[in-house]
């Protein structure tokens, strides 16, 4: 099979006391380094919790879930509560399960379903 050579767009916007990351396209070895770097660039003053939208990745691969995971440390290191929305995406969920990052990783359902979430500080572990 061809390569696609599929560009990873990642935008963010504030919602409330929320960050909003929008990653749409394929999050592997190639465009995973892109990802941390808008997080980081997202957490603004007054931010308190951290949204990944991931119902649009068409693909994650092993570097994307690395990825997650330094994301998921950099939230925790600045207190903040991390949501991840996948929906109903398969490209995103089976890989999660498969490493089992799903019992790690706090999944919802969409990015609305994250930002009506209320709770504490992130979890220490």
């Amino acid at each position: 099979m061809a390569d696609h050579g599929e560009e990873l767009i990642v935008s963010s916007r504030r919602a409330g006391d929320a960050a909003v990351v929008v990653v749409d396209g394929e999050l592997d070895m190639l465009s995973a380094p892109q990802l941390q770097p808008e997080v980081e660039r997202s957490l603004a003053e007054g931010i308190r919790r951290l949204v990944l939208d991931l119902t649009e990745v068409r693909f994650l691969g092993s570097s994307g879930l690395k990825v997650l995971l330094d994301v998921r440390d950099l939230a925790a290191a600045r207190g903040l509560r991390l949501h991840v929305a996948v929906g109903d995406n398969r490209h995103v969920i089976r890989p999660l399960q498969i490493v089992e990052l799903d019992t790690v990783l706090p999944l919802c359902g969409s990015v609305d379903e994250a930002l009506q979430e209320r709770g504490g500080p992130a979890d220490a572990g």
